[in-house]
């Protein structure tokens, strides 16, 4: 796993934790508003530091817990659930994972052996994936990557996972009321927590977390 960014004691992401934030490189989409995406993209920010070090290195009595964020960490796979072991195994922290649900299996297998505490699953609607995905880089459609969200957030709730996640969603310009409320129609049906936030941008530079 190449990480980008590091946040060494963040309050904003895991409700009631002071986290470590660990930003990777690389995303398996490329939505046009992404704020971050030439970042992570460029392999001349890659740190040095593998993420056992980072954590090794900024790991302090007052930090109770990892989040990986993106990028999108799942690209990662068997490498994202190493680090998750370490981080709770050596040092007791509690994981959270910031995805965008393309890739199922590695939410569930997660959730499954105990290696993430919260998951933070994005839902974006036709508009915003139509309007928005670089089909050649990510090889996804909407379609495909509808499909395989209400497959994993169906298995979610039916494994009673419910409780140890929530779905977001993204507020940008133009997207429609009747397509929001699609969303929250579908994951009160499954018990499922659902959100609406800002483009995150804003509110890392409103935090003071990020330069502008």
């Amino acid at each position: 796993m190449k990480i980008v960014r590091v946040l060494k004691e963040s309050l904003q992401e895991f409700s009631d934790h002071i986290s470590i934030v660990l930003f990777v490189a690389g995303c398996n989409l490329h939505c046009q508003f992404c704020y971050n995406y030439d970042f992570i993209s460029d392999p001349k920010n890659i740190l040095e530091e593998t993420p056992f070090e980072l954590i090794d290195m900024f790991v302090n009595p007052l930090v109770d817990a990892l989040v990986f964020l993106g990028g999108e960490p799942t690209i990662y796979g068997e490498s994202l659930f190493e680090v998750a072991k370490y981080a709770k195994d050596t040092y007791n922290l509690d994981t959270k994972l910031f995805t965008n649900g393309t890739r199922p299996e590695i939410v569930l297998e997660g959730l499954e052996r105990g290696l993430f505490d919260f998951v933070s699953i994005d839902y974006k609607t036709v508009n915003n994936i139509q309007g928005t995905i670089d089909t050649s880089k990510s090889g996804q459609s909407f379609k495909n990557y509808y499909k395989g969200l209400l497959t994993l957030l169906e298995r979610i709730s039916q494994q009673g996972f419910s409780s140890k996640v929530e779905i977001r969603t993204t507020r940008f310009k133009g997207m429609s009321d009747e397509e929001l409320a699609i969303i929250q129609e579908t994951c009160a049906r499954l018990n499922l927590q659902h959100i609406t936030q800002p483009d995150m941008l804003e509110s890392y530079l409103a935090s003071g977390m990020l330069e502008s």
